[in-house]
């Protein structure tokens, strides 16, 4: 006994010197915290010349249209078709989406209110702008095309027709059948096609309604399309890979420093960042002249994190991350490749159209990118590797925001190479791989690309094998279960819904393709959960459990005892040949609260901040707002 009270003692003196040693250290740094938090009252988003303006799928047009047109058709060249496929203009959001756009109204409110309490470190006028945004539009807007998309669509067709005259000049009874226009099957992308059709020949003109036939809509069977055969895909197709990022540590600091900038103690939920977000990047494609208040809430730098969630999302199901969406994208540029081949074999006698037109959504886009290997990276974006990927290749604010579009324009030379062919990304001159310039000889194109659209590969045949496929699946699983005993595989990688206030992920650890994640997870502050257990015990790293299942060897060395009736618990624990009762080490655990009350209340205001941001302030660079 007398040994335990000796240690109860020493523990407690330690730590009372650890206490008054972490005050005075912060007492120390106090001022200089409170002086560089002080500091953005200088700072205003509402005065930066060239804010952020990348925002991944939801990036206006504008954002990214280069308007300095240079012409890159050779005098001895002549137009025959332009192949060309767009994306809808900036649309509303869903209405999921847009009901929780009304509810910001409610942060707002606390936002003004935290600042009028002298906390929060926005300037006054984005204070004010955001005392006075509102959100009015009615959710029977949602998902439909904006004006500020509809002018967007017009302005791009106005603009075809004066870079390609030749395509244009035939009769008015003769546009029908001399351009093919091809839309989805949605009022955003009917709408889109209206309006680039009206800039392009100056009226309105019908366009056919989607049919089972139409290329667009066999692009998204009502399947799952199966992977390449051979294919050296992630584990589960990446598809966990946007929720490992939004729950790591790099999208934490993120909230933590958006919730002390907006004055919030307790850092805010992460789907009310994302709220917050979302309303920043959508009013700006919904009227891009104007500034949207919601922006001034982040940094350049954390708009940048926020950004890299999407292209996750986009990569893995839609991009180089699955090799599925190269066998819907080979089918698009079959195609283009089809039409232009009549072209070059028949010349005059070719019955293709002067144009065809196509208007489909951001993921036809990137699985065109896809097969056609553009924005191809050396490594795979993953969740770990966001610092070494900022200079990445596969960038979605680039590669497909609203009105996002891909051309290729058949040439017909008189001169030098008789066939060539000219690309175009966002209405720039564009340089595909394998081409010498903006400009590839069709040769050339027909050898690159000859083999990724052959029919025996490259058809609609999309997932008439997933039923087989899944049997094997199935298969497989079985056979790994057999093998690690496990039968339990209906949890791997799920998130749990139970305690959102801790990052909590249920694994099973029996499987190999989790374990390799494993302790990146307990590093991060990851509740691990393995699905096999039936008991839990804490293990050695503070904040993860795992739960594991005890053989009666250990049940009986920890000799634990649970009265269930009186809810008490008591357990010995051998350490170092001393019997160390619990009680005595919850009464040092009470001792500690005691003291760290009394300090947390003399310097409430210093440690504020410092508990909240401490570490990660020193790497806010001033010089990064918005810059």
């Amino acid at each position: 006994m007398s040994s335990s009270v000796t240690l109860l003692l020493n523990t407690t003196i330690i730590i009372l010197q650890f206490s008054a040693g972490w005050l005075h250290h912060h007492h120390h740094h106090h001022h200089h915290y409170h002086n560089f938090w002080h500091n953005f009252d200088t700072f205003c988003y509402a005065d930066i010349q060239d804010p952020y303006l990348l925002f991944s799928s939801k990036t206006s047009y504008n954002a990214v249209y280069y308007k300095n047109y240079v012409n890159i058709i050779p005098d001895e060249c002549t137009p025959r078709q332009i192949w060309m496929l767009t994306r809808h203009g900036s649309r509303y959001a869903t209405k999921k989406k847009m009901e929780e756009f009304h509810k910001l109204t409610k942060l707002r409110n606390l936002i003004i209110h935290n600042h009028a309490q002298n906390r929060g470190y926005l300037c006054k006028k984005d204070l004010e702008n955001l005392r006075q945004w509102s959100f009015e539009e009615p959710l029977s807007k949602s998902d439909k095309l904006t004006s500020e998309g509809y002018n967007d669509l017009w302005e791009m067709g106005h603009r075809i027709r004066a870079k390609f005259p030749e395509l244009f000049k035939t009769s008015e009874n003769e546009t029908m059948y001399k351009f093919q226009i091809q839309h989805t099957d949605h009022s955003k992308t009917k709408a889109s096609a209206q309006a680039f059709v009206t800039g392009l020949f100056k009226k309105k003109i019908h366009i056919p309604v989607p049919t089972s036939d139409d290329l667009l809509t066999r692009l998204y069977p009502n399947c799952r399309v199966l992977p390449l055969p051979d294919a050296d895909d992630p584990p589960d197709e990446g598809k966990n890979e946007r929720t490992l990022f939004r729950e790591g540590p790099i999208v934490n600091e993120v909230v933590r420093n958006v919730s002390i900038r907006l004055g919030f103690v307790k850092s805010l939920a992460m789907d009310e960042v994302e709220n917050m977000y979302d309303m920043c990047r959508y009013k700006k494609a919904w009227k891009f002249e104007e500034l949207s208040p919601w922006c001034a809430c982040f940094l350049k730098s954390e708009l940048q994190v926020l950004e890299y969630m999407p292209d996750l999302t986009y990569y893995y199901n839609s991009g180089h991350g699955y090799s599925g969406n190269l066998r819907t994208g080979c089918l698009l540029v079959q195609d283009m490749m089809n039409r232009f081949s009549d072209i070059a074999k028949n010349e005059e006698t070719s019955k293709e159209p002067n144009g065809v037109f196509y208007f489909g959504h951001s993921t036809t886009l990137y699985n065109l990118f896809a097969r056609l290997g553009v924005a191809k990276d050396s490594e795979h974006i993953t969740h770990e590797n966001y610092y070494n990927m900022t200079n990445r290749k596969w960038h979605t604010s680039l590669l497909a925001p609203f009105s996002a579009n891909f051309a290729a324009v058949f040439l017909n030379c008189n001169r030098g190479i008789k066939h060539r062919v000219a690309f175009y990304h966002n209405e720039t001159p564009f340089k595909l791989i394998g081409c010498h310039g903006y400009i590839c000889s069709w040769n050339i194109l027909q050898q690159r690309y000859s083999k990724v659209t052959d029919p025996s590969t490259c058809n609609f045949n999309l997932c008439n094998e997933e039923k087989q496929y899944r049997t094997n699946e199935v298969k497989n699983n079985n056979i790994d279960n057999k093998k690690y005993g496990n039968t339990n595989t209906t949890h791997t990688f799920e998130e749990t819904e139970k305690n959102k206030s801790l990052k909590t992920i249920l694994i099973d650890t029996n499987n190999k393709s989790v374990k390799s994640t494993l302790e990146s997870h307990k590093k991060n502050n990851v509740n691990i959960i393995n699905t096999t257990a039936e008991n839990t015990t804490k293990s050695e790293t503070d904040n993860v459990y795992i739960k594991t299942v005890y053989n009666k060897n250990m049940r009986n060395n920890m000799k634990d005892t649970n009265d269930m009736n009186t809810g008490t618990f008591k357990s010995k624990i051998h350490w170092n040949d001393t019997e160390i009762n619990i009680s005595w080490l919850l009464i040092s655990i009470t001792v500690f609260i005691i003291v760290f009350l009394f300090g947390y209340s003399l310097k409430r205001k210093q440690i504020k901040v410092i508990k909240i941001g401490y570490e990660k302030m020193n790497s806010l660079q001033l010089k990064d707002f918005h810059h």
